[in-house]
């Protein structure tokens, strides 16, 4: 029986790739493996997919795309979007596979303890601010009410680190990051969030702008938008948030232009 294993939850953000790199550093050269997981939830930007395939070069190792119910299916399925309240994109996308994920490779191969390492921060939200490492023991019941014939632990190794200094650490290693960072995007994976009403204006101003990817998951948005009866945002419904959009984009073009017209004006 294997002693430890170590599961690392990458999503194609900073935060994960930071985390996967400091597990791969800890437990190189010892006989602890460590798997590295990818949740395709079936609404992620394809330059996401690309840069999984991007880390798994870097690192010379296999990701493991886990796929459960793609999100617009399950959307449609539930008849209402994802909200604070109701994360079962969350749930359903990621956690339900990750655990059956457990689940088979303990099957196969036996071990007494795992460690799940998650690249979660206290400075990006109140919810987690207070988080720290904890050990649910074999056949424990977890707050998701699974029970598990192994030790399962959770680490949080980046915990106090800023965003700078994520960046700053990947740098240092060589460490790729996602190309949507370089498009102004602050957070990656779902493209996008649903539970995010600023990733939504986001994308959409990326469709007015005529990006081809954003232009067609705007499309996708609409059709979810009529065959649900859910309220796509809490606090905005799409239409609302696609003016939000173009008053947003009328508002850089009038700054651009005003920056333009000084850029003019004779010293």
């Amino acid at each position: 029986m294997q002693g430890k294993v170590v599961f690392v939850s990458v999503s194609g953000g900073k935060d994960s790739a930071l985390t996967l790199a400091l597990a791969l550093e800890k437990y190189k050269g010892t006989d602890t493996p460590v798997v590295a997981l990818f949740c395709d939830t079936g609404w992620e930007h394809e330059l996401t997919y690309c840069y999984i395939e991007t880390l798994e070069g870097f690192f010379n190792i296999k990701i493991h795309k886990l796929v459960g119910i793609p999100l617009p299916e399950l959307i449609r399925k539930k008849n209402v979007f994802p909200s604070p309240r109701r994360r079962f994109c969350t749930s359903e996308c990621k956690t339900v596979p990750t655990y059956k994920f457990y689940e088979h490779i303990y099957f196969h191969f036996p071990f007494k303890t795992a460690e799940v390492w998650q690249g979660l921060r206290r400075e990006e939200s109140h919810a987690r601010r207070n988080i720290k490492d904890y050990t649910h023991k074999a056949f424990e019941k977890t707050r998701f009410g699974e029970r598990f014939p192994f030790d399962i632990s959770y680490r949080y190794p980046i915990a106090d680190l800023t965003e700078r200094q994520v960046f700053e650490e990947l740098r240092k290693r060589g460490i790729p990051v996602n190309p949507l960072y370089k498009e102004g995007f602050k957070r990656v994976g779902c493209y996008p969030c649903f539970l995010s009403k600023k990733d939504i204006i986001q994308v959409i101003c990326k469709a007015l702008e005529g990006d081809e990817f954003s232009v067609n998951r705007l499309e996708e948005m609409k059709e979810l938008d009529c065959s649900v009866m859910g309220r796509f945002n809490i606090d905005c419904d799409l239409s609302e948030l696609i003016e939000k959009a173009k008053r947003k984009l009328e508002e850089r073009k009038r700054k651009l232009e005003i920056k333009r017209l000084m850029l003019e004006l004779p010293l």
